[in-house]
């Protein structure tokens, strides 16, 4: 029932607030006794109106104190579609529940109860002390204070997920993993499991986030040098890298990869060109580049004259472009050394050959270990092809021969055994025995 009246008192009101009457009661006091401004006493009917008639109210007070950590929300039915339904959901770990139609909020208390969300921040409330770990070097990833607060923040460990995933090169499946969610689980029961698409698209969301933030801090630097290297993978794609070196605002030599990609055939100069320019416009530094560095390529040599053609006529060259094709230190040494080893090749070609011979069989490679381990020699270098393109690989290869007595000890005993493990070819011939 509602009662509706023109005129009431403040005491009035509280009698009606503090003292439960049923309609009857109130039907017998129909004209109570009313002071008006003066204090004169005025009687003044009580209209009875049926619950029908009373106005509706726009929504129901919660007086629980459980609705503080939940909110009312509308979401897409699964069950029926193109429907909205109304749910509470947990304002601490997000769960949702169906809406209570008898407005009981029993169901919301028991997940209180066992949430950890809620409790985590509960112990925040109280002021619950930290625990700081130190943490191995992140290189150039900002390392997060770990804190133990007891409050939980899913989308901060989905964050730090992806930042391990990015740094230690790890497949985005991992979070897929059952052993993996395991852990996860035990160490916080809140922990929301995760798909490789998730995982993915937070990875990306770093990279953007730090490309921009990269992107400001070389606004501030006058003059970037590059350096570009192509290579072509053993699936024959072709791979270019491009990588900004700088001095930042402390008066350090920074470097940072800003491009690395497939680059598409045929790997001419102008494609080279026009993949590096592209690249250079799109972190907005084209007017601020120096000098490449590159090798001594023939189609290298084409592009860095396409591209010091292209930046005098836009009139941002540095030093008038005397500087601007800096060639590789490195693969200039590679070729001096690559010549001067042309004097042992013969020599060299031996070694490489019994190596391939002694690695391509397991059988050969443990005989030849019992033969190094009864002549009292160091293993601890393992035989190793040397590349081309790099002479140190060349230089690792001969070292573990590099003792004169060794070596004719070890392959004087390669010939005995040699006959005996299936070499008798190579003892015949010797074309792959050191002399």
């Amino acid at each position: 029932m509602y009662i509706q009246t023109s005129i009431l008192t403040d005491n009035l009101i509280a009698d009606i607030l503090h003292v439960h009457l049923f309609p009857s009661q109130i039907a017998s006091a129909s004209k109570p006794q009313i002071h008006n401004e003066n204090g004169d006493k005025v009687d003044k009917e009580v209209v009875i109106v049926d619950d029908d008639e009373c106005p509706k109210s726009a929504g129901k007070r919660k007086y629980s104190g459980v609705w503080e950590h939940f909110e009312e929300v509308e979401v897409p039915s699964k069950k029926k579609k193109g429907e909205i339904e109304r749910k509470f959901k947990c304002n601490p770990c997000g769960k949702l529940y169906m809406y209570p139609k008898t407005g009981t909020t029993s169901t919301m208390k028991r997940h209180l109860e066992g949430c950890f969300a809620h409790q985590g921040e509960q112990n925040k409330k109280k002021k619950q002390g930290t625990l700081n770990f130190d943490v191995a070097d992140a290189g150039d990833f900002d390392i997060p204070i770990v804190n133990f607060s007891g409050s939980y923040d899913n989308g901060k460990i989905r964050e730090i997920i992806a930042t391990m995933i990015i740094f230690h090169v790890y497949p985005f499946r991992m979070v897929e993993h059952f052993w993996f969610n395991v852990l996860m689980k035990t160490l916080n029961p809140s922990y929301q499991k995760m798909s490789r698409t998730t995982i993915k698209n937070e990875c990306m969301r770093i990279f953007q986030s730090r490309k921009e933030t990269l992107k400001k801090e070389l606004k501030h630097d006058n003059k970037i040098s590059l350096t570009c290297d192509l290579w072509t993978s053993n699936q024959t794609l072709c791979y270019m890298s491009l990588v900004a070196h700088y001095i930042d605002s402390d008066w350090n030599m920074q470097y940072r990869v800003i491009s690395f990609l497939e680059l598409e055939p045929p790997h001419t100069g102008i494609v080279i060109s026009q993949a590096i320019f592209e690249r250079l416009s799109d972190w907005q530094i084209e007017d601020k580049f120096a000098t490449i560095t590159l090798d001594n390529a023939s189609a290298n040599d084409v592009a860095a004259r396409q591209l010091l053609s292209k930046f005098t006529a836009r009139g941002s060259m540095f030093f008038h472009g005397k500087f601007f094709h800096v060639r590789c230190s490195a693969h200039i040494l590679n070729l001096l050394l690559s010549d001067g080893l042309k004097a042992i090749e013969p020599l060299i070609e031996n070694i490489k050959q019994t190596v391939k011979y002694l690695k391509k069989s397991p059988s050969r490679l443990y005989k030849f270990s019992e033969i190094v381990r009864s002549l009292n020699i160091s293993t601890k270098q393992g035989l190793c092809l040397d590349v081309p393109t790099r002479w140190g690989s060349t230089h690792k290869m001969l070292e573990p021969l590099s003792v004169p007595l060794a070596s004719k000890m070890l392959f004087c005993i390669m010939q005995i055994w040699m006959p005996i493990i299936g070499g008798s070819h190579l003892v015949k011939n010797g074309g792959y025995m050191l002399k």
